[in-house]
């Protein structure tokens, strides 16, 4: 039997009946299917997760630092800003923003998200910065 070069262009290497073309095209677009399935739904980030804490009360420097180290979280912290200030500390489970806000209530600070997915502290009310 001799190679027809022409027959071999039009079907390629490997002659497939149109029926397995077909199911090939629908293997591969299963796993197109499947592979993106996992980006839909993937995990809430750990910020947003509730997290038990048992910090006790102290400068609120000391609390945060605290915090910051159990929850994996930089929190940039301005000692002007906390100079002189107490936390009641944090019992229970919180998210991260839940938790910072209740170690700053009654301080005059917030806490508002910073760059590389931390935190940074500022007076209620001033002008966001960046």
């Amino acid at each position: 039997m001799a190679f027809d070069a022409r027959s071999a262009a039009r079907t390629g290497p490997f002659p497939l009946a149109p029926f397995a073309r077909s199911g090939c095209l629908s293997a591969a677009l299963a796993l197109l299917g499947a592979s993106a399935a996992p980006a839909l739904a993937q995990p809430a980030p750990a910020a947003e997760v509730p997290r038990s804490y048992a910090i006790g009360a102290g400068s609120l420097d000391s609390v945060l630092g605290r915090f910051g180290r159990e929850s994996g979280t930089m929190i940039a912290i301005d000692p002007t800003l906390t100079q002189g200030l107490a936390s009641p500390g944090l019992q229970g489970s919180y998210a991260v923003h839940e938790a910072l806000a209740r170690l700053l209530a009654g301080s005059g600070l917030e806490a508002v998200p910073g760059a590389g997915g931390g935190w940074r502290l500022r007076r209620i009310g001033a002008p966001a910065t960046g």
